[in-house]
């Protein structure tokens, strides 16, 4: 789990960086129309959280066993943080960076981290194909004890991604529009999400606003609990779903 953390920020990292430095020479050596756009800013999502989490009861005076309790879901609130996007031609990768403070009502709260990475390529026209990586960190605080115990109070969730989507190109000005969505076909952990919004992108100044709808979903298999649910035939997973607007703000040069 921790090696596969570090792979995918570790490309993520270096597929920045190394799109980077090609679009930039490339388009330093190229003459005429433009082929390359950088576009950096602001990305947020506010999320309404549910997290299926495992529970305990007791049996007798000594033996206990474990079952999964009643989702608990958040307070509405807001993860920020930066995005990154390069285009080169048809080609195109995008990295972004996401934190936020939820608070679960009478249970207690969590940190939440988001971070995305895709390579994709503009297929024909507005339609787009990708691969990429999602990565979902939560760290919970849970203060009634006595009520809930958490198996695990850390979820760390690292998977691959393939995607689909239809979406105006870098150079248009005007009305904008995106339609993505993306999942791994795994049984076991694995992330999905979609995600629309519209926007407008200025002529005199290169800013683009876009606003929007989606939701995203992570699976996550608890290794410490497995063996104690199993024997008593509950389902060794944990779940975190996520849905809310959606806000950006880039400038593209």
């Amino acid at each position: 789990m921790k090696g596969i953390k570090i792979l995918v920020i570790l490309l993520i990292g270096l597929g920045i960086y190394g799109f980077f430095c090609f679009a930039l020479v490339n388009n330093a050596l190229s003459e005429g129309e433009k082929d390359t756009y950088i576009t950096v800013g602001i990305k947020s999502r506010q999320y309404y959280w549910t997290s299926w989490r495992y529970g305990k009861e007791y049996i007798g005076t000594g033996g206990r066993y474990y079952t999964v309790t009643e989702e608990i879901k958040s307070e509405i609130n807001t993860s920020i943080g930066p995005e990154i996007k390069l285009y080169h031609k048809e080609f195109f990768v995008r990295g972004f960076y996401l934190y936020g403070k939820y608070s679960f009502l009478n249970i207690g709260e969590a940190d939440r981290k988001d971070i995305g990475f895709d390579v994709g390529y503009f297929v024909y026209k507005s339609a787009i194909f990708f691969i990429g990586g999602r990565v979902m960190e939560a760290d919970f605080k849970f203060t009634d004890t006595n009520k809930f115990e958490a198996l695990s109070t850390k979820h760390d969730i690292s998977s691959a991604v393939f995607g689909v989507g239809l979406r105006t190109k870098p150079d248009k000005t005007g009305i904008t529009a995106k339609i993505e969505m993306c999942a791994v076909p795994s049984g076991g952990e694995g992330a999905a999400e979609i995600e629309i919004n519209v926007g407008y992108k200025f002529k005199g100044v290169p800013i683009s606003l876009n606003i929007g709808y989606g939701a995203w979903f992570f699976k996550s298999e608890d290794p410490s609990s497995a063996s104690i649910l199993k024997q008593y035939g509950v389902e060794d997973y944990e779940t975190d779903s996520s849905h809310g607007l959606t806000l950006n703000i880039g400038y593209t040069f």
